[in-house]
């Protein structure tokens, strides 16, 4: 009867700790309501300069803030512009499914691109951020 026993709480125990680990991973990889995405991105390994188009994909409908850019870990948010804006003093609101064109000074910002070669952009907000990989082309 006792070997029973603590099968049984053995068995409790297992199902308690899956319902846990299954709870913490899925709580971990939510995706918040904000939130971006880089639709397009150009980098002109001539000029040095790195266009990037962001869009607002959150689901539930609201702004986002963009407020940083960073290209291969360095931020580059004061040589980056949108509609002449400087970045880095004008953070840029996204309102639901709006696209904005970010405009890096790649050059001015110490960056030099190598054709063929991937670098990795990534841009942010207080709430969001997304980063991918961009071939430089001439």
């Amino acid at each position: 009867m006792a070997t029973l026993l603590l099968i049984v709480i053995a068995i409790a125990a297992i199902i308690v700790t899956y319902a846990w680990i299954t709870a913490y991973i899925s709580g971990g990889t939510h995706q918040a309501g904000a939130s971006i995405k880089i639709e397009n991105a150009y980098i002109d390994s001539n000029s040095g300069n790195v266009t990037i188009y962001v869009r607002n994909t959150s689901p539930s409908g609201e702004a986002v803030t963009i407020d940083k850019v960073y290209i291969e870990g360095q931020d580059v948010t004061s040589y980056s512009y949108v509609d002449g804006d400087n970045l880095g003093s004008t953070p840029q609101t996204l309102q639901p499914k709006q696209v904005i064109e970010i405009i890096v000074m790649g050059g001015a910002a110490g960056l030099t691109f190598q054709p063929g070669q991937y670098y990795t952009i990534k841009v942010s907000g207080p709430e969001t951020y997304w980063e991918q990989s961009v071939e430089a082309k001439e």
